[in-house]
């Protein structure tokens, strides 16, 4: 039987989407079975009606240029890879953010968690409110950056993209250095803050660098591209 790994790691590397590279495969192999079927009725069996088959099929190169031949097989990621990698990620990171901050902001409105304009009158915030905004906090500043990296990781490795691609965009998210901040006084004031690495203080909260969450930040990168690393390695060694 005819091992299409090769034609494969050839195709994701120029550029095909993972899913027409799944279909064309499929398509070959049941080809090639029915050549070898072809080869058996006409009295070739064996290990030679397998090399016939090959042989009728074609080469890989011959096999990959049919593809490329077609339009439209080429993926978004491996044709815009200064988008989804350069702008894609910081963007979303952002736009996540501040949903975060406006659904903070209008969960506590609704439930009466947040007063407008209370001034010094003292409020007593509900303690559902108080776990949910830590909770919701402490996604901001450490889950959703080390998801982001690794989904471009898995998108690096799926469509076989050089390693500069992930690196730019993780490097990206990491220097906007976005933190939430979310703390409540004793009179029931709610402080709710969305902050980076402008050094800028606005209605969103505060700006600069938040030196133990960058760090963690940081840290938490490393990960999917340790995993990246190992996957390409693993790759490289099966070749």
């Amino acid at each position: 039987m005819r091992d299409f790994d090769g034609l494969r790691e050839q195709l994701l590397r120029a550029g095909v989407a993972p899913r027409h590279v799944g279909r064309y495969l499929a398509e070959l192999r049941h080809h090639h079975d029915d050549l070898i079927a072809e080869e058996r009725a006409h009295g070739i069996t064996g290990p030679a009606a397998d090399e016939a088959a090959r042989t009728r099929l074609g080469s890989n190169d011959e096999l990959a240029a049919a593809l490329l031949a077609k339009p439209g097989v080429r993926s978004v990621t491996a044709r815009y890879p200064w988008l989804v990698f350069g702008i894609l990620p910081p963007f979303g990171l952002l736009l996540g953010c501040v949903l975060w901050v406006a659904a903070m902001i209008v969960m506590g409105v609704k439930s009466g968690a947040i007063i407008p304009d209370h001034g010094n009158i003292p409020h007593l915030v509900p303690a559902w409110y108080q776990w949910t905004g830590s909770g919701m906090i402490f996604a901001v500043n450490f889950v959703i950056v080390p998801l982001l990296g690794a989904m471009l990781a898995w998108m690096a490795e799926r469509q076989r993209l050089k390693l500069i691609w992930p690196l730019l965009g993780m490097a990206l998210i990491l220097v906007l250095s976005v933190h939430g901040t979310f703390h409540i006084e004793p009179k029931g004031r709610i402080l709710l803050g969305l902050g980076t690495i402008i050094p800028w203080k606005g209605p969103l909260g505060p700006g600069g660098i938040d030196w133990p969450v960058f760090l963690a930040q940081a840290a938490l990168l490393c990960l999917p591209l340790v995993w990246l690393w190992r996957a390409r390695h693993k790759t490289a060694s099966t070749q």
